[in-house]
C-alpha cells in the first residue's frame, strides 16, 4: 500500500500567516459537501457509499509541541480534488488536528 502524505497541505494549515483558513469550509459547504461520517467511516451522501475509513489517532511531538494526527485511508479510485474535498471535510469538523490521508491499493 502506497502512503499519500500530503505535508504541504498540512504544513500550509500551520505555517500560513493570514487569520482566513483556506482549507475550512463554510456552513453552506459543509452541507453541500458530498461526504459525511458514521463511525470510523467516510461515505457518500448521495447513496452512503464507503470511501475512507479513519485508521487510527496518534499525538506527533514536534519542535516541543504535541499534534493530534488523524489517519484516513481512501478508496483507490478517490481522485486529488476528491482527496482535497475530503481533508477540507476532515479538516473543517476537527480544526486542529493534522491530517494524513493514504490509498487504498
Amino acid at each position: 500500500m502506497k502512503k499519500l502524505v500530503l505535508v504541504g497541505l498540512v504544513g500550509a494549515i500551520f505555517s500560513c500567516s493570514t487569520s482566513k483558513d483556506i482549507y475550512l469550509l463554510s456552513e453552506k459547504e459543509m452541507g453541500e459537501s458530498k461526504y459525511f461520517t458514521y463511525r470510523d467511516s467516510i461515505r457518500l451522501k448521495s447513496d452512503s457509499s464507503f470511501v475512507g475509513k479513519i485508521n487510527n489517532i496518534e499525538w506527533e511531538l514536534f519542535n516541543n509541541k504535541l499534534y493530534p494526527e488523524v489517519s484516513i485511508t481512501v478508496d483507490s479510485f478517490i481522485s486529488g480534488e476528491d482527496a482535497e474535498e475530503i481533508i477540507k471535510y476532515i479538516h473543517t469538523k476537527q480544526p486542529r488536528v493534522k491530517i494524513e490521508l493514504n490509498y487504498d491499493r
